[in-house]
């Protein structure tokens, strides 16, 4: 229960720097990008999502791409901040 309890925080608090991340921009990605990361939830068809941002599909599976590298960046800064380092 505890290591659910902390990987759901810690997912959590990745998606709020990235969300903040996306602010800075103003131009509605994130809310776009999100469903594509979560594992329970269905995303919308990539044409669709892409339209809604005004992106080709090639563009938005970038786009895509790079928003899923910086998500992964961003966890494994989280992770570090959460243990000890071996010496």
């Amino acid at each position: 229960l505890f290591q659910r309890a902390w990987a759901e925080t810690l997912l959590a608090r990745v998606l709020d720097r990235l969300a903040a991340e996306c602010a800075t921009r103003a131009d509605g990605r994130f809310d776009v990008l999100r469903p594509f990361l979560a594992a329970g939830d269905e995303p919308p068809a990539l044409a669709d999502a892409a339209a809604r941002l005004g992106l080709t599909q090639p563009a938005f599976k970038s786009l895509l791409h790079r928003f899923r590298q910086r998500y992964r960046e961003l966890l494994l800064d989280e992770v570090g901040q959460t243990v000890g380092t071996h010496s």
